[in-house]
């Protein structure tokens, strides 16, 4: 069995359902999978829409209800800040050792990404001397890392396999909560900045870029890292920067929009199909944005009748994909 934990309100349940598709779709006859979703907020409407993804193949899914306890627990070492991109959620994933105490491994994914590939390969990651596995942070070091942990390696926590054994024997959910207030005070990174800090000293095996893809403006990349990508074939594409669903990536120059490719087949195909795939679509943001950035206003042009088009192909679509399946079949 196949333990895939995500970390999500519901108002990131999209994105999740559009992750989990995507799992399901690429996955083997022989993988068995069974989701954990951590969070607060997941709606009976969201649960009801994840659970349509049954169409695809079977799977079992546990919906979290985070305690009280849990979120007095991280209250020191939560310090989200104004980007709307990271919330509380983000810090449920440092305590999978207790939550999970029957596991002895999960593979935990951000709810931006998709998985071009069966899991299978990353969960049989050799961890017998190691605690976690992720890949390697890509984006520009100057944007993207706390220099001042003086650490030779960095990576993402957005794709992490955690030997929940060593975990737990490591008291690494202790020393989480335990951060001194002096790094509370710097951190640019949150939950990652944390993990980085306490493995600073190794423990962790890196995984390839291929389970890692990660997704940004163009600028963001470090030119110097372009070789680690080359010739890679993603078999898991993460939106760490640009959303696919953020109108201002949409409509920004510096976006490669057939970065966005997969994740727009893959919601098409997902149980929240029926809906804008672009979050608070009105012409006043359109605007708004253009004023702030007229740069690209060549560029929102076309992409805006991109965007129609799209939107006029989901509109045709009389019944959700879901539905239409269980009705002709």
């Amino acid at each position: 069995m196949i333990h895939v934990v995500f970390s999500s309100d519901d108002r990131y349940a999209p994105q999740m359902g559009v992750a989990m598709t995507s799992i399901l779709l690429n996955s083997r006859k022989s993988d068995e999978l069974s989701f954990h979703v951590l969070s607060d907020s997941i709606s009976s409407e969201s649960t009801r829409r994840l659970l349509l993804l049954r169409d695809i193949r079977d799977f079992e899914l546990q919906i979290v209800d985070i305690s009280g306890d849990i979120r007095k627990a991280i209250g020191r070492i939560n310090t989200i800040s104004a980007d709307t991109r990271i919330t509380e959620a983000a810090y449920y994933r440092l305590l999978v050792g207790s939550i999970f105490p029957d596991l002895e491994k999960v593979l935990y994914l951000d709810c931006d990404l998709v998985v071009l590939g069966s899991l299978q390969e990353i969960w049989e990651t050799d961890l017998s001397d190691h605690t976690l596995a992720a890949a390697e942070e890509i984006m520009d070091p100057p944007l993207h890392r706390d220099s001042f942990l003086r650490t030779s390696r960095y990576f993402n926590s957005g794709v992490m396999l955690f030997n929940l054994l060593r975990w737990r024997g490591l008291g690494y959910e202790a020393k989480c909560l335990a951060v001194p207030d002096g790094l509370l005070g710097r951190i640019e990174h949150h939950d990652q900045s944390i993990l980085n800090y306490l493995f600073r000293e190794g423990d962790v095996r890196y995984l390839g870029a291929q389970f890692n893809y990660m997704i940004s403006f163009k600028e963001q990349f470090a030119p110097s890292l372009n070789p680690m990508l080359k010739g890679v074939q993603p078999r898991i594409v993460h939106y760490a920067g640009a959303k696919p669903w953020h109108l201002d990536a949409w409509l920004d120059r510096r976006t490669d929009l057939n970065s966005f490719e997969h994740y727009w087949k893959y919601w098409e195909l997902g149980p929240w199909s029926d809906m804008s795939p672009i979050e608070s679509f009105r012409k006043s943001d359109v605007c708004r944005y253009l004023y702030r950035h007229p740069k690209d206003i060549p560029t929102a042009k076309k992409r805006m009748q991109e965007l129609k088009h799209h939107q006029a192909f989901l509109e045709s679509m009389s019944t959700p994909v879901f539905a239409s399946k269980r009705e002709t079949g």
